[in-house]
């Protein structure tokens, strides 16, 4: 696709870091499990920059959900939870060591 358009690599790009701070989110999340103690901050930036992240690096998944909402509201709403389901475990352990990590000590 780049062939044609070179702004088709922004995609990619974004897609490429979110795979990214993904991987460092499931390192940090093994971490917490095993009460190794790491930068905290570090978490909170994380947090905020995967969400921003998977928000703008599911372009494919994204422009899927767009033409389930146009074949009917159900299965656009089918389309968004299978996007966000398999994310919500590792977002409310992330959100729970970076917001409550005061709790595990």
């Amino acid at each position: 696709m780049m062939a044609f358009n070179s702004w088709y690599i922004i995609p990619y790009l974004l897609n490429i870091i979110n795979v990214f701070l993904s991987a460092t989110a499931c390192v940090l999340i093994f971490y917490y499990a095993f009460k190794k103690h790491v930068l905290y901050r570090a978490w909170y930036w994380l947090f905020y920059a995967r969400l921003l992240s998977d928000f703008t690096g599911h372009s494919y998944a994204w422009q899927l959900i767009q033409i389930d909402i146009t074949q009917g509201t159900l299965w656009g709403l089918l389309g968004v939870a299978s996007l966000i389901l398999p994310l919500f475990p590792s977002y409310l352990a992330q959100w729970r060591m970076t917001f409550n990590h005061h709790l595990g000590k």
